[in-house]
C-alpha cells in the first residue's frame, strides 16, 4: 500500500510539473504570439511608408521630368534669341558701316559741287 501510495504521490508530482511546464509552455507561446502580431503590425506600417514614400518618389520624377523638359525648351530658346542677336547684330554693323561709306561719298559729292 506504501507503494501505491509513492507512487501515486510520484504521480501526483510528475502531473503539477507537467502542468507547471504546460503553463510555462503557454505563457512563452502567448509572448511569441504578441511578438509576431506586433512584428506583423510594423511589416503592414512599414509597407504603407513604403508606398507613400514610392508615390512621393514617382511624384519628385515626374517633377523632375517636367523641369527637365522646361530646360530644354528655355535653352532652345535662348539658342534661338542668341543667334538672332548675333544676326542682327551683323546686319546693324553692316547698316553702319554701309551709312558711313554713303556719308563719305555725301561729302565728298558735297566737296566736289563747290
Amino acid at each position: 500500500m506504501d507503494a501505491m501510495e509513492a507512487r501515486l504521490e510520484q504521480l501526483g508530482r510528475r502531473l503539477e510539473d507537467a502542468r507547471k511546464d504546460r503553463m510555462a509552455a503557454e505563457r512563452q507561446q502567448e509572448k511569441w504570439n504578441r511578438e509576431i502580431v506586433a512584428l506583423e503590425s510594423a511589416a503592414l506600417e512599414d509597407n504603407k511608408h513604403m508606398n507613400s514614400l514610392n508615390k512621393l518618389v514617382e511624384n519628385l520624377e515626374k517633377s523632375l521630368d517636367g523641369y527637365r523638359s522646361q530646360y530644354e525648351e528655355a535653352e532652345s530658346i535662348a539658342t534661338k534669341n542668341l543667334n538672332m542677336f548675333r544676326t542682327k547684330q551683323q546686319e546693324l554693323e553692316e547698316m553702319e558701316e554701309r551709312a558711313r561709306l554713303s556719308e563719305q561719298k555725301l561729302a565728298k559729292m558735297k566737296a566736289s559741287k563747290k
